[in-house]
């Protein structure tokens, strides 16, 4: 059956036969040379917006890898619960699409293809879960050959992500790695690593050396959408282009509705790259100089995995602001390092108020004769602390990089009961107990 996608997503279901093509000797020289080009890809960006089609995209080209063309494929998220269908369901609506029923079975989260002279299968998994972690996950992947990623922006690093990649290494298909995601944002590293690294603007479709970009969004896929949600983005576009014509005097007397249907159409509709998470705690910051008049103190969360995160802080209460200067963010610290960190960048006069969960570790660097104490923690306090700082202006200093990245992150994982993510507190944690400790009177 013929299924009609993007001319953008063509390359993509190119790569599925450039070695058999490859093999005509009587390809042009241009036909070649697209053909060799296809045949390197081994990254396949694929991102865009709302209902811009990428999720039936990745289970169609998966589908077809899989039975016609004898790739072995992991499907997965970076947390998958086990209720989560979503996967599968897409799956199976493509194998009946394609009338591919009889051609696949499936038991135990893997499509398996009937031809018995075939390997093709599809994997569905999480990379992190309680029963399949991430190393056992890079020892059961040397005959794999494809590796797709559903809602990348949840993987929460490159590191990662291209450790697990390297173990595809299929010989018989061309291996290929796929990350489809709606944009996060401009720190996370899905843009620094395939669109600031390499100078790709976001919006681009296209081939850079190894790796092939597909953007998409609403447009490419309207004669798909519901009628109400294709009325819907127009009427927000109407607003999103009248907010883009203005100049940012006249965008300061717009009113609101205008402002949010163009954050909505640009960031959800078009699927642009953030300058802040959605959900963000601390929206009122912006870089400038340390007051160094003001009375301050070392604020210092522990890490294990997590990294050790110190800043200094100072308040001034009178005109709500609170100044950050970050001195010290790094994994695998240990105790001895640490302390000297400290000795270097702290002394051992000034107050340094930490993290309560590590009591044994403030006591020896007491001993040591730094001048540190425990925060104080009880029912209700880190959202009290929160909620006090979003009072202030905070300012911090231009040479705070993490600092900037973890404010532009740091999100409610549940606003409504207070609850902040874990990912990218740190900082914000270590700001928070030296702001609280010097505003207590």
């Amino acid at each position: 059956m013929n299924v009609e996608f993007p001319n953008k997503a063509k390359a993509q279901f190119s790569i599925l036969n450039a070695r058999e093509k490859l093999k005509d000797k009587n390809l042009s020289a241009n036909e070649r040379e697209y053909w060799e080009q296809i045949s390197r890809i081994d990254t396949v960006i694929d991102y865009g917006g709302r209902e811009s089609g990428k999720s039936f995209r990745g289970s169609l080209w998966a589908t077809v890898a899989c039975v016609d063309y004898n790739h072995r494929i992991l499907y997965s998220r970076y947390v998958m619960n086990t209720t989560d269908q979503s996967i599968t369901q897409a799956l199976d609506e493509r194998i009946e699409l394609l009338g591919y029923n009889n051609r696949v079975s499936f038991a135990n989260n893997t499509y398996t293809t009937t031809d018995q002279h075939s390997k093709g299968r599809i994997f569905i998994s999480g990379i992190k879960t309680s029963s399949l972690n991430q190393t056992a996950k890079l020892k059961s992947l040397e005959d794999f050959s494809i590796w797709i990623v559903d809602e990348a922006e949840e993987f929460t690093n490159y590191r990662d992500w291209k450790k697990i990649k390297r173990s595809l290494r299929a010989k018989d298909v061309q291996c290929v790695a796929v990350l489809s995601f709606n944009p996060p944002t401009i720190d996370h590293w899905l843009y620094t690593e395939f669109f600031e690294n390499v100078g790709i603007e976001p919006g681009f479709s296209g081939i850079v050396n190894n790796v092939l970009y597909i953007y998409s969004n609403y447009l490419d896929n309207i004669d798909h959408i519901a009628e109400h949600n294709l009325r819907e983005y127009e009427e927000k576009r109407m607003n999103y282009e009248y907010y883009e014509s203005l100049n940012d005097e006249e965008r300061k007397t717009v009113i609101g509705k205008i402002v949010s249907d163009w954050e909505d159409y640009k960031y959800e509709i078009l699927g642009g790259f953030r300058l802040r998470a959605e959900g963000v705690i601390f929206r009122n910051w912006k870089y400038g100089e340390f007051d160094e008049s003001l009375p301050y103190a070392y604020g210092l969360d522990f890490g294990s995995n997590d990294p050790d995160a110190l800043l200094k802080v100072a308040v001034d209460r009178k005109n709500k602001i609170i100044y950050m200067d970050e001195v010290y963010f790094q994994n695998n610290t240990s105790s001895d390092a640490l302390s000297k960190v400290l000795e270097d960048r702290v002394g051992y006069r000034d107050l340094i108020v930490a993290d309560a969960a590590d009591r044994r570790l403030i006591r020896d660097l007491y001993e040591q004769g730094f001048n540190i104490k425990k925060c104080k923690k009880g029912q209700g306090s880190v959202l009290h602390g929160i909620k006090t700082m979003q009072g202030y202006l905070i300012v911090i200093t231009k040479k705070s990089i993490h600092l900037s990245k973890a404010l532009n992150n740091y999100a409610w994982h549940d606003s409504k009961s207070g609850i902040p993510k874990h990912e990218h507190s740190h900082l914000p944690d270590a700001g928070r107990y030296a702001f609280m400790d010097l505003i207590r009177d």
